[in-house]
């Protein structure tokens, strides 16, 4: 499938297609930066070097959007369980640091309540 990226015509995979027609519909996106057509996927220096720098291109972001597919039957399941994480993360003491194994102890317990296994 073919999109117009700088003036040009570029052969996407169908499901960047896809991905890409949502969020500029849903969006209103105008301008991307998608790993996918800004790496060079062939070059393995290149990838690497890029993949080392993602924390930049995402924490300068004015917006992150990721597309993970079309939605099916186990969509809001899902999307119920990142709401759940987001309350937990919310109430975490994120001022310890990860490595301690009480703090591993609390995020399991945190995660479990919210998705009432305890």
């Amino acid at each position: 499938m073919a999109i117009l990226c700088d003036g040009q015509e570029l052969l996407v995979a169908p499901h960047l297609h896809q991905g890409l027609r949502c969020m500029t519909i849903f969006a209103g996106a105008e301008v991307l930066w998608v790993d996918a057509i800004c790496i060079n996927q062939q070059n393995l220096h290149e990838k690497a070097q890029q993949v080392r720098d993602m924390h930049t291109v995402f924490k300068t972001a004015a917006e992150v959007f990721v597309w993970l597919g079309e939605g099916d039957d186990s969509s809001a399941l899902a999307m119920h369980a990142i709401s759940r994480m987001q309350e937990v993360i919310k109430i975490l003491p994120f001022s310890l640091p990860v490595t301690m194994k009480p703090l591993h102890n609390l995020v399991f317990l945190h995660l479990m309540t919210a998705f009432g296994l305890q």
